[in-house]
């Protein structure tokens, strides 16, 4: 058990009517609650039910400590996220719900104002980042997030931010260099380039590569920008895939973590991470036990991420295993993230979930693009492909490590790229 469930709490039970489910999978009578539970919160009173059901209603989770449905996941993350962050729960479940309700206003506020050209978070505020004067309106229709909202002048926008970390990967291919990652850093409007000098890469004319010779290689735009570039005798990212201790397997052998349950058209399966292999030949659900088997689709590791999909003999529902109690959970949608949004991970291998906060925005590399990095590092083999998600929400799946601004960060491709990767939507 980790430190993130640890905590105690007493709640009251509060009885609740029974409900009538027509699915047959589960029957739901009243809820009783012990007096005390051990979890980041106390759980709210659920629907009791004899057996987890097949298929999670909508907009619910199942919770196998207390074998009931229920529908406060966003209440349970933040719990989580109040423990990852030092902070109460009830501020962050605040930050939570805010960070939902910015979701689903901001492409309406980038179309309405164009000065609007990107949005940040800072301990639970809003920082509005604007490349002209801040309309009024623009700022009042922000805060109905619930959060406070600040502005600041930005000489880019995050679509120019992302033209110049493409520039500078064409860059560094042109000159040789093999390994690299190139991340967005939005607070100093900066780009920060990882380059590895472990692989034999050398500069066109034969000499070593160092950070004065990559620089002299920048075109003018690059060399008059925030541009940051980092030389290291060291691996730069690190995708985690390994044989032992995940569900996704070749034979006997565990490779990865499976995120969502995806469709095309009529035909449904289960994706992953396009690094895992696709030889990957069985799936095995580690609640129930039940193998079955796996035929690859297609995958991708480039410009969206790292994504790859199987059809499998099971039946795939809308439903993801969120922590290493089996709690199972309703997929509710696709969110996006942005710098300083929390979001909650699960990986079979490290077998915990665990809190952290978007740092650094679409981090390229000279294998997949577009990856989300957090401020910390947790991931360990064989997590690759696990989801990534807030409340039923999902945001993407497990990556690996990218090496950035010094140290290893944990990574995930965006959710919301799925299609554009391999043709699949995440079913909900």
């Amino acid at each position: 058990m980790s430190a993130r469930r640890s905590v105690r709490s007493k709640y009251l039970a509060i009885p609740i009517a029974a409900l009538l489910m027509t699915s047959g999978t589960a029957f739901a009578t009243e809820a009783t609650a012990p007096t005390e539970v051990i979890g980041p919160m106390a759980p709210a009173p659920g629907l009791k039910v004899e057996r987890a059901p097949a298929d999670v209603p909508d907009g619910m989770w199942y919770d196998p400590t207390t074998g009931t449905l229920r529908t406060d996941a966003l209440e349970f993350d933040a719990a989580v996220v109040a423990h990852s962050q030092g902070i109460g729960i009830d501020e962050a479940l605040a930050r939570l719900k805010a960070q939902q309700r910015m979701d689903e206003i901001l492409v309406e506020a980038q179309d309405l104002y164009p000065e609007l050209v990107g949005v940040r978070w800072v301990d639970g505020k809003v920082v509005a980042q604007f490349d002209d004067q801040a309309p009024k309106a623009a700022l009042e229709l922000l805060s109905t997030t619930g959060a406070d909202v600040d502005s600041e002048l930005v000489k880019y926008s995050t679509s120019k931010l992302e033209q110049l970390k493409q520039q500078l990967m064409r860059s560094l291919k042109a000159t040789g260099v093999k390994d690299f990652a190139v991340a967005i850093d939005p607070v100093d409007q900066r780009i920060i380039a990882s380059v590895s000098t472990l692989n034999g890469a050398r500069m066109p004319d034969g000499s070593a590569i160092s950070r004065q010779s990559l620089w002299a290689t920048l075109p003018s735009e690059l060399a008059e920008a925030n541009v940051d570039i980092q030389v290291v005798a060291q691996p730069v990212f690190g995708a985690t895939t390994t044989y032992g201790g995940a569900d996704a397997r070749v034979g006997t052998s565990f490779i990865c973590t499976t995120a969502f349950t995806v469709s095309l058209g009529s035909t449904d399966g289960v994706a992953t991470d396009g690094h895992c292999h696709g030889g990957l030949d069985s799936y095995r659900d580690w609640v129930t036990g039940i193998t079955h088997s796996m035929t690859y689709r297609t995958g991708h590791e480039g410009a969206w991420g790292d994504f790859e999909w199987f059809t499998t003999t099971g039946t795939e529902v809308d439903d993801f295993y969120s922590d290493e109690q089996g709690s199972r959970r309703d997929v509710t949608g696709v969110t996006t993230t942005g710098h300083g949004t929390s979001v909650l991970w699960y990986g079979r291998v490290s077998n915990n979930n665990w809190s952290d906060t978007v740092i650094y925005l679409n981090v390229g590399t000279s294998g997949p693009d577009r990856l989300m990095c957090n401020s910390g590092y947790h991931v360990q083999s064989g997590d690759s492909g696990g989801p990534v998600y807030i409340g039923g929400a999902a945001a993407g799946q497990i990556y690996g490590w990218i090496y950035i601004n010094g140290a290893r960060r944990d990574c995930f491709s965006q959710a919301r790229y799925i299609d554009e990767a391999i043709g699949v939507f995440i079913k909900q």
